[in-house]
This record gives structure tokens, sequence and C-alpha cells, in this order.
């Protein structure tokens, strides 16, 4: 029975160790049956073989701690068994392979989801950027796809639709056209070979797209010049650690690059096809069909040659040569030299860290590797086409059309296995770094904060808050403190109490940066200066209590009772006692009698307080207020008489204090405000404290007494005066519109000092009339006029008297009216009468108008009288109006209106003619007339100014005028042209009466 592959993969528990430290290795054997159970696994760290592990449930587990200082390849071995073939981790073509993104079924779904259930459309090309996030060419969806390092799938780039657009704003808003390749630099941005657009797109950190190279316009061209000004056509594309892009310009048969200031140049090729050029210029070099292309840390960079069946190198002085394959198609040489080995079609590429160059074979579906030291091998695909193998090791994993391939900066493989609509992934090899255990790059700086002084207490730093002041940070500090270079016993915190014992001495402390796994690192400080003898750190509070009057006692504190006040606790107190600064002889004690000679000064006291081993700490108090004389034993009463009334005298009632007063002094206050000048006993009233209370202080004075003072009650509230007689009031001038009355007044007593006037219109105020004197208005017209005259005086209430009234105020303006009379035009039957006034057609509507001044009353007679009574009825006649009359009898019609007032009466009159109208118009013409000719009409009949037409046989002449006067309208017409020979009749016609006439002419 043949034996089983098997698929092994090593994960060490840390890719890092320090030199002693125990790390786990484990190994799963897996393969296409069910968990093996059997077998054991040999786990070498580079040659140095670390032990062996039994493989259960499909696992083996080693653990080791010996390895020496160094990097190690660590490679797992299983020993297979009679039913499994043996395999190891890192071994090309026996780590598993493993789909990463697609289902196989071809479409496009699963964004946001796992990747592998999401549906891809022939992924050509991928990149792997620094976080480990694979970018997948969507290329049959027009789209790029990213999977994240949890697997879960977006799209980044693309909205789905062939075409250019979008260039500027959200990639995933934008147009691709064939989106074949794809590279990503340190930085993560994104670089798309947009085939079928010509252009090479980039996509920044904001997701913003834009055209990085190309027109658009397929063709070769721009070298030396901007990128986007350049033709190409792009196969593939890789990005070197200083940002260029190199890519295959395979349509033109080129390899060309794009440095980071946008310049594009070639480096590989000539245009013309073929294979030549080795050990010469890459420029000058003939190449076939470039398509992957790969750049190692070193700046070499690779590309395949599909026809050519080879992969070629370009240095960075770029020298071209021959990497691997011969020329002739095939697939041999594996373990062989390279350039010795048969390719088959080669197509995508991508070189890793190592500089170990992978390339896929389009001629047999399969990927293969070439080392640094020139050895080929293959590292997935059987050389069938077809979807297998997942699980298993690569090179027992079936492929179909691997397009790009991406490694990640764990050595990873992935490919994008086209044709199955997957990307699939490869294991890379795992390293081990055993490092000698670190020592601080930084360790503290020791300090000490703090006053060196007995009682005091310092401080090293740093401390806990400063951990992070070491580099690496510190897990935790130590301390060691020495007193003159000998280390204190049992001083080992942070802080130091400083003793009476440490007096005169430096202290020093040295403090040791402590990390697991890391080298101690100590520091000592420098030194303080010596430490002092102690100070009291709270001294005495110097204060005086009693009251500074001769005869009385002062007392200073603290006293023996707050020893505890200052800190340390003082053992004593002394005392020393000054008057206005100056020592007062024998005043140690703690109180101090105040003498006469003391009187005017002030007192202070200093208090020192006293402790062995400190130094004294010594206090002022504040100065007392002067010494003051004896007081007085009862105070003055104060009482006032007279009455609070402006103009009266009110005055001190006092009665003696005990002893005896020498003196008083007096003030006066009104509201509690001192009033000027009043300092005697007694105080007239002003009129400026009217609503004021009156008080008065009086102060009593005794040679070697402290004055004293005392106050009355307050008044009432001091009230106006008033006056003794009130003025007069009277009117001169006479009551009449236009005419000025002036008010009269007699005196007051007192005097008033100024007067106010009030006017009144029918008991009713005028507004703003407030002078002595009022012109009368037409609005004062038959009202009776009075004035209230209003004295005044500071102090006093006001005192009023209002005169009689006037007649009733007159008018100054003689009546008069105006009457007229208005025709309508409609209405006029003829010009003026020979008398001269206006003719209306009997049984039409006249207007009578008037106007009147002199606010006079109107009446009328005759027919205007029943008019306007009919009209107003009883109401007065409106100064101005109007009024229509109908005019049904023939013959003179007259109206007259009267207007009158207190100065007489006026009459004013109108008249108009009703006549009768004509039947109709009469209308006298020649007797013969020419056609075309102008003929002279005489017509009478018309209405005054009435407007008319005239025919000739039937045809109206286009000309009408308005009748000139009222008696006989002259007028000249031109006959038509067209009038046939014969009698025409000519006629007129009124346009307002429809009056007409004829005449007749013969035409000939």
């Amino acid at each position: 029975m043949a034996q089983v592959p098997t698929a092994t993969k090593l994960v060490v528990s840390a890719s890092q160790v320090y030199v002693g430290e125990p790390v786990e290795f484990t190994a799963t054997v897996s393969s296409t049956g069910p968990a093996i159970d059997g077998g054991t696994v040999e786990f070498r760290a580079g040659s140095t073989v670390l032990g062996s592990a039994a493989v259960v449930n499909g696992k083996a587990v080693l653990s080791v701690s010996t390895l020496a200082i160094g990097r190690y390849r660590v490679r797992a071995a299983f020993s297979g068994t009679n039913d499994l073939m043996p395999s190891a981790s890192g071994d090309n073509g026996t780590t598993p392979i493993r789909t990463i993104a697609g289902t196989g079924t071809p479409g496009f779904s699963g964004d946001g989801g796992a990747a592998t259930s999401a549906r891809l459309i022939y992924p050509s090309n991928l990149a792997v950027d620094g976080a480990g996030n694979v970018y997948v060419v969507d290329n049959g969806n027009n789209r790029i796809r990213k999977v994240a390092t949890d697997g879960t799938i977006t799209t980044v780039a693309g909205n789905g639709t062939g075409g250019f657009s979008g260039d500027g704003g959200p990639a995933t808003s934008a147009q691709l056209n064939n989106p074949y390749s794809i590279a990503v630099d340190a930085a993560g941005t994104l670089y798309i070979g947009d085939d079928g657009n010509n252009r090479i797109r980039k996509v920044d950190l904001q997701g913003t797209i834009t055209t990085y190279g190309g027109t658009g316009i397929s063709g070769f061209s721009g070298d030396g010049g901007p990128a986007t000004l350049a033709r190409l056509r792009v196969a593939s594309m890789a990005i070197d650690a200083a940002g260029t892009v190199y890519f295959t310009d395979q349509g033109n048969g080129y390899v060309r690059k794009i440095t980071p200031d946008g310049i594009i140049t070639t480096i590989a090729g000539t245009g013309t096809s073929g294979y030549s050029g080795d050990g010469g210029p890459g420029t000058s070099a003939q190449i076939r069909s470039p398509y992957g292309v790969g750049v190692d840390a070193a700046g070499n960079v690779y590309f395949a040659e599909i026809s050519n069946h080879v992969i070629r190198k370009v240095t960075p002085q770029g020298i071209i040569s021959t990497y691997a394959g011969t020329g002739v198609a095939g697939s041999t040489g594996d373990g062989g030299q390279a350039t010795l080995a048969r390719l088959s079609t080669p197509g995508g590429m991508a070189v890793d860290a190592s500089g170990n160059v992978f390339f896929n074979q389009f001629g047999t579906n399969q990927v293969r590797k070439v080392a640094p030291d020139g050895v080929i091998s293959t590292v997935a695909g059987t050389g069938t086409a077809g979807y297998t193998g997942d699980g298993g090791p690569s090179r027992s994993a079936q492929l179909n059309d691997t397009e790009g391939l991406a490694i990640d900066a764990a050595g990873n493989l992935y490919l994008a296995d086209s044709s199955n609509n997957v990307v699939r992934r490869v294991d890379g090899p795992v390293t081990l770094d055993v490092i000698a255990k670190p020592t601080f790059t930084t360790g503290p700086t020791a300090a000490i904060t703090g006053t060196p002084v007995v009682g005091g207490t310092l401080t090293a730093t740093p401390g806990p808050a400063q951990l992070g002041s070491t580099t690496p940070a510190a897990d935790s500090f130590t301390y060691t403190w020495a007193a003159d270079g000998t280390t204190i016993a049992a001083a080992t915190a942070r802080t130091l109490d400083l003793t009476p014992a440490m007096a005169g001495k430096t202290i020093i402390v040295t403090v040791t940066a402590v990390r697991d796994g890391y080298v101690d690192a100590a520091d000592t400080s420098d030194p303080t200066a010596a430490v002092a003898k102690a100070a009291f750190a709270t001294g005495p509070n110097a204060m005086i209590t009693g009251t500074p009057v001769v005869g009385g006692t002062l007392t200073a504190s603290p006293g023996p009772a707050q020893l505890g006040t200052t800190t340390p606790s003082a053992e004593s107190f002394t005392y020393t006692w000054s008057a206005d600064g100056t020592p007062i002889a024998d005043a140690t004690a703690r109180t101090l009698d105040l003498t006469p000679a003391m009187v005017g000064k002030t007192i202070t006291v200093t208090v020192t307080a006293v402790r062995d081993g400190y130094t004294d700490a010594t206090d002022t108090s504040e100065p007392t207020e002067a010494v003051t004389g004896a007081v007085f034993t009862t105070a003055p009463a104060v009482a006032l008489s007279g009455n609070a009334v402006v103009d009266a005298v009110l005055k001190a009632v006092v009665s003696a204090p005990s002893p005896a007063a020498d003196t008083y002094a007096y003030s006066w206050f009104a509201d509690g405000s001192p009033v000027v000048a009043a300092d005697r006993d007694q105080l007239v009233l002003s009129p400026d404290l009217v609503g004021k209370q009156i008080t008065l202080k009086v102060t009593a004075s005794r040679d070697g007494y402290v004055d004293i003072t005392a106050s009355s009650a307050a008044t009432a509230t001091v009230a106006p005066a008033s006056f003794a007689t009130a003025p007069s009031a009277a009117i001169s001038g006479t009551a009449r519109v236009g005419q000025v009355l002036t008010a009269t007044t007699g005196p007051t007593t007192p005097a008033a000092t100024t007067y106010r006037f009030a006017w009144f219109a029918d008991d009713t105020p005028i507004a703003a009339a407030t002078g002595e004197s009022l012109l009368l208005t037409p609005a004062h017209r038959g009202q009776r006029i009075s004035v209230m005259v209003v004295a005044t005086r500071p102090g006093y209430t006001d005192a009023s008297t209002r005169s009689s009234s006037t007649a009733a105020v007159a008018t100054n303006q003689a009546p008069s009216v105006e009457l007229s009379i208005q025709v309508p035009n409609g209405s006029r039957e003829a010009a003026l009468t020979p008398d001269g006034e206006p003719t209306i057609r009997r049984g039409r509507t006249a207007t009578v108008s008037w106007t009147s001044q002199g606010d006079a009353t109107l009446r009328a007679t005759g027919a205007l009288q029943k008019l306007l009574s009919d009209a107003y009825g009883t109401a007065p006649i409106p100064a101005n109006g109007s009024i229509k009359v109908r005019l049904d009898r023939a013959g003179l019609h007259t109206f007259r209106m009267i207007a009158s007032n207190e100065l007489g009466s006026t009459s004013a009159s109108t008249s108009v003619v009703a006549v009768r109208a004509p039947a109709q118009l009469t209308v006298q013409a020649p007797s013969r007339a020419t056609p075309g000719k102008t003929i002279r009409l005489r017509v009478d009949g018309l209405g005054f100014g009435e407007r008319y037409v005239v025919t000739v046989a039937g045809q109206r002449l286009s000309r009408t005028d308005v009748r000139a006067d009222a008696s006989t309208l002259v007028l000249r017409v031109k006959l038509p042209r067209t009038l046939e020979p014969g009698e025409a009749r000519i006629r007129v016609t009124g346009r307002s009466t429809q009056r007409t006439g004829t005449a007749t002419v013969r035409i000939g």
C-alpha cells in the first residue's frame, strides 16, 4: 500500500527568548486522512538536534531552555510511518498549503465577511503590506480586494464597472479596466496596474485614487519625463524600500521604473524582441515578453521572460544577466543550479527578505524557487492543473494557471491561483532568536530632594511614579542611604528621617533599577549639604490680649499652657515688652501693667520659644491701639426742643455726664448726614431739610478722659411751611381769536420766589399753556378762558388761586361763500347765453358746488334750500360741498347761499339756462361736386362739444372732428374718388345725441 503524503507545520511559543529561558516547539503533522497518532518529530535549531517527541492526535511538543545565544532556523521533521510519508516544516514542498480567499466559484460576493466565503473572478496578482494584509487583484470584477489579518475581505478600489473614472475621489467609486497587477509600498500606498486603461493608478492612505503613470494611450514614450505623460503597458509591478516602482512593459518589450519624484526610465530592453545582451547594460539587451518582476533588498531587479523561458537579473549598476533557465522550455533541474534548469513559461514573481526568488511556471502550473546560492527547487504544484491539496504538502497540491505571487514579512508565500478563482498560502520557515539578557540602555539618575536638617525627611528620586524614566521602564527601584560615605543601617526606604546623630554630615543615596530579565542598573546621587541643626518648623505666634487703657493690664500669648503650639513643642517662652518700639525697662513678665506714661503709645511684645538643640524662634506681636486715658462713668443725655418745620429753631437740651465735662461739641445730622456748618447748640431749619429727620450728637470732653458722645432721638420729619396769604389771579386782554390774554397776580406772605401758570378753556386744562400769557387760536373760539396762578417758595407748600372765566372767545374772520355750477360736456347745448349764463339741455343734471370760510353758518334759498334740506336735514350745511340738481324746466335757474357768523353775513349765487334740444341736424351742401374733390358743408344742431360722423353714399369718411362753437359748424370734406356719377347722399350724425341730418349732391 502506498504511503500517504504528509505536511508538517511548526509553531514556536516566542520568536525571541533570553538565553536560559524555556521555549516551546509545537509541530502539527497533517495528511488527507484522520488525525495522526504515531511516529516521532525531531526538532532542530540549525544543525543542532534539540530532541524528539511522539505525535499524539496530530501534534508533537518539545520544551527547550539550553540554546546558546544566536539566530536559529528551526525545523521540525516528521519521521513517517508505514502508512505516512515523512515531511518537514520549512522544507520546500512539504509545508502545508491552504486557501485564504475565494470559494473556487467565480463571482463577486462576500465583502465584510470571511474571505474564504467570498467569490472572486480570476485573481491575477497579489501584494502584502507590512501589517500582513493581503491585496488581491480581482481581475474579472474590475476591483482590488483586501484580506485583513483577521480573514475579513473588503473592496478597496474599483466599483465593479469596467472603465476609467474617479481620479481625485474615493478609490471604491472609481472605474478600473482589466486591472492585472498590484504593489504596495512601506507606507501602505497601493499601486495598481490598470492594464485596460494603459495606466498605473495609486491609492493613498486616505483611500483617494489618482493616476501615477501613463496617459491612457497604449504605446511607448516618455522616458526621462513625468510618468503621467508617458505611454506604457503594465504586466507586473514591484516596489523597493526607497519607493521606486518597477514594472514590466510587456506590450512594448521593456522593463521600466518610476522613481519617487515621478520620473520614468527604462532599465532593460531595446524594444526589439529577442534574447541577447547578458553581461552588458540592460538597456542594450533584447528581451521577449517580460512578465513578472521582483526586487531584492540590495536593489537587484528580477524579471521573467515568458517566451524566452528564463529569469533575468539587472543589478543596481544596470548590468543584465540570466539568473535561471537555459532558454529551452521544460521543467527540470530541481536541486541543481538554476542556470542549468529548464523553465516552462515563467510568469509571476516575488522575492523574500533572504533573497529567495519565487516564480510560477504557466506551462506546468507549478511554483519554483531559486535560493541565494543559485539552487532551484519546486515549492508548490504537482505539474497537473487542478484544485486539490489544501491542508497537505504544497508540492502535492494542484494549481491552475497561477499568475501572481507575494511574500509577507514572516516568509509566507501567497499564490494567485487564478483559474481556480482562489488565493492560497504556503507557510514559510520559522526562526528563533536567542539573545543575551539585556542591560538598561538608560539607567536611573539618582537625586535627593528635601532640606538636610535634623528632624527633616529626605526623598530619593526616581520613585514608583518614574518607573518609565529608565529605558526600558524599571519594574521597581531599591535604595541605600549613607552618611559621610558610611551606609546607614536599615535605611533602605525611599525616604530618610534625619536624626540629631546625622547633624554636620553629608547624605547620599544609591538608586538601583530592577527589571525582570535585565541586569540591574544603579546610580549614586550627589551628596547633600551637611545636615543642619534643627529649627522650629512652626514658631510662636505672638499676640496681646487686654484693653490698652491706663490702669489696665495686657497679657502676652502663647503662655506656659501653649507650649505645644510650636513644632516641635517649646520647653519655655520668654517675653520682651516695648512701647512705640522702645523696650520697656524690666518688662519681661508675661503681663504688663499700663501707666499714664504710656498714654498715646502702642505696645508690642516679643515672644521667644526655647527648646534644647533647636535654634530659638521668636515672633513679635502686632502693636496694640495707642494706650488711652480713663473713661466717663456716665454719658450726657441729649434732647431737642422746637418744632420740625421750615424756618423754625431747634435747641439742644443737655444733661451733664459723670464726672462733669469741661466742654461740649455739637454736630447736627439730617437723615444721618452731617448738616454743613451746624456746630452750635441750636439749628434754624432751612428748606433743604424738608422731609428729613434731625438728630444731634453732643461730645463731652474732660482733661485726661476719653471723649464721650451721646445722640438725641430723631425729630419728626421736617415739614414745609405754609403761605399766610395766597396769590390773586386775574386776566387782562380781549377774548378774540388772535388776541393775547395775560395773567395778573398780587403779592403773597411770605413773598413767593416764583409763580407758575395753568390756563383752562371751559374748565379743561389747555395743553402746554403754562406761561404768563396765552395766544388765542381758532381752536379757542366759543370757549371761556381762565387761569390758575401758583405761588412757590423753597420749603413752603404751593399756594394757588384760579381767576374768573372770560366771555366766550369770538372769531376774527368775516364770513365768505362762493357758489358755482358745473354742466357735464355731454349735457351742454350751446355756449353761454348772451347774458353770460351757461346752458344745459332740459332734463339733464348739473352740479352746484360751494366753498366758505370764517366758520360761517350756511343757508340757502329757493330750490337749493329744498335740495340741501333733503340732503342734510337739520344738520348744519358743511363749509364746503356740492349737490346734484336735475333741470326739468326750460329757462333760467338761479341758486343762492348765505354765510353768517358773529362778524356779519354775506351771500353768493350762480345761474344756468335749461334749453330744449333740436329734433335733427340741418346739413347744407353744394348741389354739384366731383369725386376726389373737397366740398364745404354747413351743419346746425350739434350739441356743445359733440363729436360727429360723416358718410357719403354710405361710405364713412375717415375724418371726425369736435364742434368748435355753439352755433354753426362749417367743415371741408374730401369726397371719395370711387363715387359713381349721379346723386349721392351726405349724412352727418352726432355721436352723443344720435341726431342726424342729410343733404344731396350730384356727382358728375
